[in-house]
């Protein structure tokens, strides 16, 4: 059975490489061998995969690859790094054996050229780690994400932003494995990091913040969490603005969790805030808008006095029937 990515060069004659460039206004002015134009491959397949257009990108780093082989050798930085963006894709098209053959490919061969703590093998470490986590092997992930991490420490130190965040990975991993103290200990650890280097505003700390306030919740410390998400939502107001998705989100977790300990009304404002944000950014049928306009209803219900509640649950049928 195919997936829905099955578009090599070979098999998928429709998506050539030429159409691709030509309707993006690419022009082989150095030649289609040049060095220089298989880069500008490598750059507009990764505008395609950041649009999610797998087939797209698949069809050009499979070309580029070919291109970095013929002129730089298979052992060039730029051949191992396209094949790290073609197992991403795989990965993403749900093809993990593929992937896994590319990424460990990649990976075997920056080991031999460059050594265990080279930049570009930890980025590959990563990558498997990554995809490790996506497919739910949270152990094998873990494990990855150690040796990223204490070659991090070694080569860059650990108040470097790229340490900071393997600290918030591995944390997230022990999350999902509910190792949740482990996860505390990590993420405190790339706090103190963080907050040293770079200083309470950086987007490196706010990340830590808002992780750690998901954990406190896991961990029924409400108090703790409200405290982590108003910090990291504060932080983010200042760097990118309130209207920015992450602010939106902490908007919208921390509006859960004043619903949960019974602050309906301030539960209220933020699920507001975060639906019409998203609404604007996204659109009223995006899963964030939907959520986020679910809590919104519901917050609301709450906090109307008790006498009100029949009525409202009414309009809230009907909006249920409208919807599907």
């Amino acid at each position: 059975m195919h997936s829905t990515l099955q578009c090599s060069i070979q098999d998928r004659p429709a998506i050539h490489i030429s159409e691709l460039l030509c309707q993006n206004r690419s022009e082989l002015r150095s030649g289609p061998n040049h060095v220089a134009t298989i880069d500008s491959i490598i750059e507009l397949g990764n505008r395609y995969a950041d649009q999610g257009k797998l087939a797209e990108a698949e069809v050009l780093y499979q070309h580029a690859l070919q291109g970095y082989h013929s002129a730089l050798g298979q052992y060039a930085v730029s051949s191992l790094e396209t094949l790290d963006n073609l197992g991403i894709i795989y990965s993403a098209a749900n093809q993990p054996h593929e992937a896994k053959r590319l990424l460990f490919s990649a990976l075997e061969s920056k080991l031999k050229v460059f050594g265990p703590e080279h930049r570009s093998t930890l980025m590959t470490a990563h990558n498997i780690g990554k995809f490790y986590a996506d497919q739910g092997e949270t152990d094998d992930a873990e494990m990855l994400y150690r040796l990223v991490l204490s070659g991090k420490v070694r080569s860059l130190g650990i108040e470097h932003v790229s340490t900071i965040m393997s600290m918030n990975n591995l944390g997230i991993i022990h999350r999902r494995q509910g190792a949740l103290e482990q996860a505390e200990a990590t993420y405190q650890q790339a706090l103190t990091a963080g907050l040293k280097a770079f200083g309470p505003d950086h987007m490196v700390v706010l990340d830590t913040l808002s992780n750690l306030g998901c954990l406190y919740e896991d961990m029924g410390q409400l108090i703790k969490a409200k405290h982590m998400y108003k910090r990291a939502m504060t932080g983010r107001e200042k760097t990118v603005g309130s209207e920015d998705i992450s602010t939106l989100d902490i908007a919208n977790n921390l509006g859960a969790l004043y619903q949960a300990i019974g602050k309906h009304r301030k539960a209220q404002k933020l699920y507001k805030r975060a639906f019409e944000g998203y609404e604007k950014l996204l659109g009223r049928h995006h899963s964030r808008a939907q959520r986020a306009e679910f809590g919104l209803i519901g917050s609301s219900y709450r906090s109307l006095p008790r006498k009100s509640h029949w009525t409202l649950k009414a309009v809230c049928g009907k909006r249920r029937a409208v919807a599907w």
